[in-house]
């Protein structure tokens, strides 16, 4: 019987073969110290899950200490990392290689030297990296290579693309896990349709001192949709119409380019400087006061550079052929803008309208010096659209920081460490609702895009 090997066997064989010896010993100085702080690394990440086990697996705080701790664990496999792709660069005789490795020495030397983790560790793969640069340097210099392959470099960067990849999501779907498991415990339809939300009645009612339900959220989220219904209403025409002109009439010289600058800048500004400003134009200098007016405003603020922004670049993205041939027919200037420009830029300049919405709905700085307190709950018996004391305006977003914020521990027997936990779930729960709203509207957005973009293909 003839004995064969695998596939993978003969392959992994006939590539090793093919390399050098002094390049498959560099890549093995890094392999092998690869290997040991990957272990290490697991270790260190499963240790604090351990711990919350053996302790009964608590729902409380130590529950979010578990969490950070292997996060924060989580780093440590970091080095190992880095180490195995050097190992397969300098295997691969790659510039690279020896450079990562010298790299990972000394970085491996301010380690011990801070005591970071595991001083015996770090010194030994310092050593085993050390070794690694200077083979891999001498096998280098030894064949005179001065080219490295770009299949090597195309791998690489691949590898780190997939990688950044697979962080950002695990990221977003980590969050959204974590605010649904600590939200679902007081999500039903009376949360979002009921009222009278109150902190001192959910920390009464979820200790157990207190009957009946903890209540709804349903005047916070009717709040937040007035203010940022009023607040389209300012930046939608006055972006739209701002876009409208850098597009098609501003003339290419230094004050548009300088504009265009201070827009671009407006739209990275600070949300509480915004806030800050709001309070004191809006509320103070022109005594709208804590209001729908003065928060919508304020809002328009933040939202109009990138409504601008947005509608600009939709709007420049249309061919300038189309532009050409309406004039050649005998179109006008505005003409040529409302039938053949903003119809083939309408796709991006709706769902950038639509996720600005879905960003100002979220907002909270601006809201917190413009709207209201974080007690209010309730929208006011009138609602002044010119502004005024005692109107002031419930908003989901601000709530919850208040809410998460201000857990009050109630007076009487019963109160315990879940318990608490369980007041701040209460702001999970509403977080949830604002992650769904958020959703539906970048649902919204994404299907509206997809429609207006067939219907323009098809005009």
């Amino acid at each position: 019987m003839k004995f064969s090997l695998p596939s993978w066997k003969k392959k992994s064989f006939v590539y090793l073969k093919k390399r050098s010896g002094n390049s498959l010993l560099a890549g093995g100085l890094l392999f092998l110290p690869a290997v040991i702080f990957t272990i290490f690394a697991v270790s260190q990440i499963f240790t604090p899950i351990n711990d919350y086990l053996a302790r009964g697996s608590p729902w409380d705080i130590s529950f979010n200490d578990t969490i950070a701790r292997t996060l924060l664990n989580m780093v440590f496999l970091v080095p190992p990392i880095i180490m195995f792709i050097a190992s397969y660069l300098q295997v691969e005789s790659h510039s690279l290689g020896f450079k990562i490795s010298i790299a990972l020495s000394i970085g491996f030397l301010f380690g011990a030297i801070f005591n970071v983790t595991n001083t015996y560790l770090l010194l030994f793969s310092m050593a085993f990296c050390i070794l690694s640069g200077i083979t891999g340097f001498g096998e280098r210099k030894k064949t005179q290579t001065t080219k490295n392959s770009p299949i090597v470099t195309e791998k690489v960067a691949q590898f780190g693309l997939r990688l950044s990849g697979v962080l950002c999501i695990s990221t977003l779907f980590g969050l959204l896990a974590y605010v649904t498991v600590r939200g679902a415990q007081f999500l039903s339809w009376n949360f979002i349709t009921g009222n009278a939300l109150d902190y001192g009645t959910i920390a009464r009612r979820v200790a157990g001192l207190e009957l009946g339900p903890i209540g709804g959220i349903r005047d916070l989220i009717l709040g937040g949709l007035l203010v940022v219904g009023f607040c389209e209403l300012i930046a939608i025409p006055l972006g739209l119409g701002a876009a409208i002109f850098l597009s098609e009439y501003a003339p290419d010289n230094r004050f548009v380019s300088a504009l265009r600058f201070f827009i671009e800048t407006l739209a990275g500004a600070p949300s509480i400087v915004i806030g800050l400003f709001g309070f004191t134009f809006f509320v103070k200098i022109a005594g709208m006061g804590v209001s729908l007016p003065a928060a919508g405003l304020s809002l328009a603020i933040m939202i109009l550079p990138w409504n601008i922004r947005v509608a600009e670049e939709a709007m420049r993205a249309v061919p300038q052929a189309y532009r050409e041939a309406s004039y050649a027919l005998g179109a006008a200037k505005w003409q040529t803008i409302k039938r053949t420009v903003l119809l083939p830029a309408s796709p991006g300049v709706i769902t950038g309208i639509l996720l600005g919405v879905g960003a100002a709905f979220g907002e909270t700085a601006v809201l917190i010096f413009t709207a209201s307190g974080m007690g209010t709950t309730s929208l006011p018996s009138h609602i002044s659209l010119i502004g005024g004391q005692g109107q002031s305006m419930p908003v989901l977003a601000v709530w919850i920081l208040g809410a998460y914020k201000y857990v009050i521990p109630p007076t009487g027997t019963g109160i315990t460490a879940t318990t608490v936990w369980e007041e701040a779930n209460v702001a999970y729960t509403a977080s949830l609702v604002l992650l769904i709203i958020f959703f539906a509207i970048s649902v919204g957005a994404l299907i509206l895009r997809n429609y207006l973009a067939k219907k323009t293909r098809g005009a």
